[in-house]
């Protein structure tokens, strides 16, 4: 009988892989409880396979009129998710753009940050926020993410 090989999940790659399960589950839940959004949902998610079609009409609309550059195209389609919904506060459509990693950085910061920015050309009535969604970060990234106007949503179960 061989060996039997036991395997801890410590590399980065298994930590983010299990933040990214939860995005189209519990973390839309976060969100929409965060920014009190009703009918959230996912409008694109890295770990799902279907998008909504009407949402990446308008996206892929935007960047053939030149709403959006290409870059800017790329950054909303290359998301981890964003959230869509009706704010109960305002009842205006919104966006939510998440980015989501076991241990927030600067650049997480920065991509949540730049897609927000395109969704606001794009979708310029609605309510548009960003957001990082993790299990860690530093004090130092949770103020430049503060200084930013991103929210933190904490991932406190794992």
């Amino acid at each position: 009988m061989p060996p039997v090989v036991k395997v801890i999940p410590q590399d980065d790659f298994l930590k983010d892989h299990s933040i990214r399960s939860e995005l189209p589950g519990r973390a839309v839940w976060r969100v929409a409880d965060k920014f009190n959004i009703r009918r959230a949902k996912p409008a694109l998610a890295i770990t799902s396979l279907s998008r909504d079609e009407d949402f990446e009409n308008t996206v892929c609309d935007a960047e053939e009129t030149g709403v959006l550059s290409e870059s800017e195209y790329y950054r909303i389609m290359d998301t981890d998710m964003i959230v869509q919904g009706k704010s109960r506060d305002t009842s205006k459509d919104t966006y939510v753009a998440v980015e989501s990693s076991f241990t927030i950085d600067d650049n997480d910061i920065v991509r949540a940050n730049r897609t927000a920015s395109a969704l606001r050309n794009v979708f310029p009535e609605a309510d548009v926020w960003a957001v990082v969604y993790c299990s860690e970060i530093s004090g130092e990234n949770s103020q430049r993410a503060e200084d930013d106007g991103v929210t933190v949503i904490t991932n406190v179960r794992l």
